[in-house]
């Protein structure tokens, strides 16, 4: 069929205005005035349980944000999240966008949860109602699916006693994401013991997953001690969703269902479960728990140890010990307290006795499990070293304690040990002492004491060692910074002899590069004169051999006199500097110095004549051949 082109035109402009239409609909429609719903997911929760606030706003918003600071008065803002939807039906546009505020309440009472201002408009003001944990329905595997308990024993305690808290979380629903609120507790210290304890059951037919979890709760105050209850928070797999239709629905159910492939994952249905399922949030209570926490008896003794039983052990290294003069034995005592902490094991002392002295060389202490619960160990390790031989008592050795079973005062001992100590061998080859007068009496015989008698070197290393070895220690620090102080003075000489025959510096002449330089000889008397004068035999050895080095081919050759009473008073001086000959007396310079001017005043008439030049003779005369 032929259509004329105008009709063409105008059928093409009657399609863009039908489908353009909406569009339009829905850009004017939004002028229309936005308006702000505010919403609580529920109107009762306990103090500490999150509620969801919903911001719902219809109509145009732009980009304005909700002002959520009026909320921080009474609430802990714990996160948001947005969504935008967006619609048109019959060709009218509406638009919506909404935010889920997660608060928490911080006290208990009827609060209010202020107006919100989102742009230009604002929410109306709601209540929620904030009540005590304790007085909300706790939940139990029958009705929620989610049960959990706290265990308590029966028992009477007191302060500063152990009490084991059990929690025991039973759940027949596979809760994800659980989180249980900590244990805290007035006027106590709380710590955990061990991992959590996994195990399984059934409940009716179905399969329960048990987990177990125990505390410690060490009371610091009698009276009245309140263990608050417990709030467990999890996710689980909204059974009315899972298999509906929309976008609830599991997409990939239909090819199980059809192939028969098994449901994957430890709590059912796809690995997808998490992404594509809706979940519920589920939250279970324990039960509120109050003690009443004895005072300490007034029986007790100064340190107050209860436990449910303490037993104290002595073992021997090695077993049965010999025991010498001399020679270190070991001895291990442990104390072993059921139910109490390692803080409170007392300390022990262990103090030397008549023919032994006794040394603690540690004490360690360690907390064991044990079928009747926890129990703190305190291990001492003792050296036992004899210092006559014959027989020794050990003492007892007692800890009190006070029975929280039997609410009595208790004594745990170690029975005295009488030990026979042998002739060390030392004292089996001294000769025998002589043997005292038995006529006279005790009273009577003058008391002396002999220190080499009752001095013995090992005991002495024990009582020392440490000191012995920072001594040591010292010593070798000593050594090693005296040593590097000494290489360091050696290379400084050094590097000062090597600076009198250094290179001439850019522009000398040659006659000038050629001559090395020397220090100044007036300086050199004048400094070997001091020092003969003070008697520094060091220093004037030192002068002396720079007077004689700086003199070179321009002092004269001495005569025999002279040469002779420089080499011997040279000679005297090396034998005090070097410890060649005794030198017990002080060394004085006046002969060195006497034979040093000789020599100046002899250089100074040849330099004067001109008759004869040459270099300083020798140190020592050569004796004629």
């Amino acid at each position: 069929m032929n259509i004329p082109m105008r009709a063409r035109q105008k059928l093409f402009r009657i399609f863009v205005v039908l489908a353009a239409g909406p569009f339009f609909a829905a850009a004017f429609s939004g002028v229309a005035m936005a308006d702000v719903t505010a919403r609580l997911a529920q109107d009762k929760v306990a103090l500490g349980d999150p509620v969801t606030l919903e911001l719902r706003v219809d109509g145009q918003t732009a980009a304005a944000t909700p002002d959520l600071a009026p909320l921080e008065q009474s609430f802990d803002i714990l996160g948001t999240s947005q969504s935008m939807q967006t619609s048109i039906v019959n060709g009218v546009s509406s638009q919506s966008r909404s935010w889920l505020i997660q608060i928490a309440p911080r006290e208990i009472g009827v609060l209010t949860v202020p107006e919100i201002t989102v742009g230009a408009e604002t929410s109306q003001p709601l209540t929620l109602e904030v009540v005590d944990p304790a007085t909300m329905p706790r939940g139990d595997l029958a009705s929620t699916g989610v049960q959990i308990d706290v265990e308590v024993g029966s028992d009477t305690f007191y302060v500063q006693q152990e009490i084991p808290v059990t929690v025991r979380i039973m759940d027949g629903l596979g809760l994800r994401q659980a989180r249980l609120t900590p244990l805290a507790v007035e006027n106590a210290t709380v710590r955990q013991v061990g991992e959590d304890r996994v195990s399984s059951t059934s409940f009716q037919g179905r399969p329960i997953r048990v987990i177990e979890r125990t505390y410690l709760v060490t009371p610091q105050a009698s009276g009245e001690l309140r263990i608050p209850a417990l709030t467990l928070r999890g996710v689980v797999t909204d059974p009315n969703a899972r298999r509906g239709s929309g976008l609830g629905r599991d997409p990939f159910a239909d090819m199980r269902d059809r192939f028969g492939f098994p449901d994957i994952g430890g709590f059912g249905g796809s690995i997808f479960d998490d992404l594509m399922t809706p979940t519920l949030e589920m939250t279970a209570r324990s039960e509120a728990i109050a003690l009443d926490i004895a005072a300490r008896p007034g029986g007790a003794d100064e340190w107050f140890l209860p436990a449910k039983s303490v037993e104290l052990r002595s073992t021997w290294q090695p077993d049965p010990p010999q025991l010498a003069v001399g020679q270190a034995a070991t001895r291990i005592i442990q104390i072993t307290a059921l139910g109490t902490a390692q803080e409170q094991l007392p300390e022990l002392e262990f103090d030397s006795i008549p023919g032994a002295r006794i040394y603690v060389d540690r004490s360690d202490t360690r907390e064991a499990q044990t079928p009747e619960g926890s129990a703190a160990i305190r291990q001492y390790s003792l050296s036992i070293v004899p210092t006559e031989s014959g027989k020794i008592i050990l003492p007892e050795v007692t800890v009190n304690w006070f029975d929280v079973n039997a609410g009595e005062q208790r004594t745990a001992s170690l029975a005295a040990e009488t030990l026979e100590v042998a002739v060390g061998q030392s004292q089996a080859t001294a000769p025998s002492a002589p043997q005292p007068d038995p006529q006279v009496s005790a009273p009577d015989r003058p008391e002396t004491t002999d220190p080499a008698a009752d001095f013995n070197l090992r005991d002495w290393l024990l009582a020392w060692r440490y000191e012995l070895l920072w001594g040591l220690f010292a010593i070798g620090l000593l050594a090693v910074v005296g040593t590097g102080f000494l290489l360091w003075r050696r290379k400084s000489r050094e590097k000062a002899d090597r600076g009198a025959g250094a290179s001439p510096s850019i522009g000398t002449s040659r006659d000038e590069k050629a001559k090395p330089v020397r220090p100044d000889h007036a300086e050199l008397v004048a400094e070997l004169r001091e020092a003969c004068k003070r008697g520094d035999a060091a220093k004037a050895y030192d002068r002396l051999l720079a007077w004689r080095n700086a003199s070179g081919a321009e002092m004269a050759r001495l005569p025999e006199d002279a040469d002779a009473a420089l080499a011997a008073a040279t000679k005297q001086l090396e034998a005090h500097v070097f410890g060649s000959q005794d030198t017990t007396s002080a060394w004085t310079g006046e002969v060195l110095w006497t034979a040093v001017k000789k020599v100046e005043k002899r250089r100074g008439t040849a330099a004067k004549g001109k008759t004869r030049t040459g270099n300083l003779p020798p140190l020592y005369s050569r004796s004629p051949a």
